[in-house]
C-alpha cells in the first residue's frame, strides 16, 4: 500500500508539474500573441484601407464607364444634329436657289433703287449671291443686293 501512496503521490507530483507546465506555456503564448497581437491588427486595418481603396477604385471606374457611355451617347446626338444641319443648310440653299430662279424672266415695270434711280422695263436675267442682271432697253446691267429696295431684297432672299 506504501507503495500505493507513492506512486499516487508520483503521479501526482507528475499530473501536477505537466499541469504547470502547460498552464506556464498558455500563459508565454498568451504573452506572445498579446505583443504580436497589434502588429496583426494594423495588418487588418492596412489590408481594410486597401479593400476600401480597391473599393473606390471600382466605383469610379464603372462611374467612368457610365460617363463615357454618356459621352458616346452625346456624342452620336451632335453627329445626328449635325448631319441634320448640314442636310437642312443645304435644302435651305436649294429652296432659296429655286426661288430666285423662279423669278427669272420676271418683269418689273418701275424699280426704284435705294439710290433714288428709277428703272423702268426691267427684266431679271440672272439672280447670283452677288447680286443680279437685269436687262433695260438701254442694255444689260448687274446690281448689288445693296442697292435693291427691302421688298425685292425679301423676295430675293438677300440680306
Amino acid at each position: 500500500m506504501k507503495n500505493f501512496f507513492a506512486l499516487l503521490i508520483f503521479a501526482a507530483a507528475v499530473g501536477g508539474w505537466y499541469l504547470y507546465d502547460q498552464h506556464s506555456k498558455g500563459q508565454k503564448q498568451i504573452a506572445d500573441l498579446s505583443q504580436t497581437l497589434p502588429g496583426y491588427e494594423q495588418n487588418v486595418l492596412t489590408r481594410r484601407a486597401d479593400l476600401q481603396t480597391y473599393v473606390s477604385l471600382l466605383e469610379l471606374q464603372q462611374k467612368v464607364q457610365a460617363k463615357r457611355g454618356e459621352i458616346a451617347a452625346i456624342q452620336e446626338k451632335e453627329r445626328l444634329l449635325k448631319d441634320t444641319l448640314s442636310r437642312l443648310s443645304k435644302e435651305r440653299v436649294d429652296i432659296i436657289n429655286r426661288d430666285r430662279q423662279a423669278q427669272v424672266g420676271r418683269i418689273i415695270p418701275e424699280l426704284t433703287l435705294l439710290d433714288g434711280r428709277k428703272l423702268a422695263q426691267v427684266r431679271i436675267l440672272k439672280v447670283e449671291d452677288s447680286g443680279l442682271s437685269i436687262s433695260l432697253t438701254s442694255g444689260v446691267q448687274k446690281l448689288l443686293p445693296s442697292d435693291l429696295p427691302a421688298d425685292l431684297r425679301k423676295t430675293l432672299h438677300y440680306p
